[in-house]
C-alpha cells in the first residue's frame, strides 16, 4: 500500500518545463527600484513641508511677539491718555471756577479753548486705542489657534 505522499508525488508530472515558467527577475528589480525611488521622493517632499511648517511656526511666534508688543504699548498709551484726560478735565474745571469769579465765559480764555481741543483729540485717540486693542487681542487669539493647528500637523 502506497503512502499518501507517494500517491500525490505519483500524480505530479515527471518533467517540468521551466522555460514556460520563466520569471524575469530584472523586471521585478526595476519595478522595485522605481517604487522605492517614489517613496524616497515623497518622503523628501514631506520632510520639506515639515521644515517649512516649522519655519512658519517660528515666524508666527515672531509675529505674535510684535503684535503683543503693539497691544501692550497701545494699552499703556490708552492708560496714560486717560490720566491726561482726567488731568485736563480737572484743570478745565478750575478754569471754569476762575472764569465765573471773574465774570467771564471760560471759552473766552485761550488756554481753556486749547484744553477743549486737547480733550477732543484725546477722545479720538482713546476710541482708536480701544478699538485697536480689541483687534490686536483678536489677532493674538487667531495666531495662537493657527500655531496650535500647525503644531498638531507634524507632531
Amino acid at each position: 500500500m502506497k503512502s499518501n505522499i507517494q500517491k500525490v508525488y505519483g500524480k505530479l508530472p515527471k518533467k517540468v518545463n521551466l522555460k514556460n515558467h520563466k520569471v524575469d527577475l530584472s523586471v521585478l528589480v526595476v519595478g522595485a527600484e522605481s517604487a522605492l525611488s517614489n517613496v524616497y521622493e515623497y518622503i523628501d517632499v514631506l520632510d520639506d513641508i515639515e521644515n517649512k511648517s516649522q519655519d512658519a511656526n517660528r515666524q508666527l511666534t515672531e509675529y505674535r511677539s510684535v503684535i503683543q508688543n503693539f497691544e501692550i504699548q497701545t494699552s499703556i498709551s490708552e492708560a496714560k491718555l486717560t490720566n491726561s484726560e482726567n488731568d485736563i478735565k480737572d484743570i478745565m474745571s478750575r478754569y471754569e471756577e476762575a472764569a465765573e469769579e471773574l465774570g467771564v465765559e471760560p471759552k473766552s480764555i485761550e488756554m481753556y479753548r486749547t484744553l477743549e481741543q486737547g480733550l477732543v483729540l484725546i477722545e479720538n485717540y482713546l476710541n482708536w486705542a480701544t478699538k485697536n486693542i480689541e483687534l490686536l487681542e483678536s489677532i493674538l487669539v487667531k495666531l495662537d489657534e493657527i500655531s496650535s493647528i500647525n503644531s498638531e500637523l507634524y507632531n
